[in-house]
């Protein structure tokens, strides 16, 4: 990784390191009501997706926590894009962006994302915008999380009534949470079992 990540065009940029959600859906057709659902620019890393790895599966006992995103702004186009990373990814970006040298000029604006604190813990400073927001509730979703705030509540439930299959969503949002024994446990307090059930 070197500073010529944030020139050009986001997708240009990480190609060869990212999966984008069609092609996870190709691997996975199951998980059809989720990623036909999820804004085409959520990406999923490599490490975190290995889709080429045969015995890969989303949401085994085996699957990858995710805790970070990385959020990348591009001003040429004025849209967010996100990545889901795996805990190596976040070691590597992490680094790579304490040593960044900021440039103003730069038209990627990139930082890691911690979805369980609900903030930038490194890189660039990014607006929270809606946009950003609603790409952070879907990776939430993704992670299996229980908790968001009043805005990020009704983002999500605006975007699990909009995707018109809340019956796929629901059974696919207990297989993602069916290895994380203390997420079962409080799923009943949680907004997601307010709009499944």
């Amino acid at each position: 990784m070197n500073d010529d990540v944030f020139k050009n065009n986001f997708y240009e940029n990480f190609k060869d390191i990212i999966y984008t959600t069609k092609q996870a859906l190709e691997k996975d057709p199951q998980l059809a009501a989720l990623f036909e659902s999820m804004n085409d620019t959520i990406y999923l890393s490599k490490n975190f997706a290995p889709l080429d790895d045969e015995n890969f599966a989303f949401f085994d006992q085996y699957a990858k926590a995710l805790t970070n995103v990385l959020v990348v702004f591009d001003s040429n186009e004025n849209k967010y894009s996100l990545v889901l990373l795996d805990l190596n990814d976040v070691k590597e970006w992490k680094s790579f962006l304490l040593t960044h040298k900021y440039n103003q000029k730069d038209p990627l604006k990139i930082a890691l994302y911690d979805l369980e604190l609900n903030s930038s813990t490194v890189g660039d400073n990014l607006d929270v915008s809606n946009e950003l927001l609603v790409l952070i509730v879907q990776a939430k979703f993704f992670a299996g999380v229980l908790e968001y705030s009043l805005e990020e509540q009704a983002i999500l439930k605006n975007w699990i009534s909009q995707s018109h299959k809340l019956k796929e969503l629901k059974n696919i949002f207990k297989n993602i949470v069916s290895y994380k024994n203390e997420t079962l446990k409080n799923y009943k307090n949680s907004i997601l079992f307010e709009i499944f059930e």
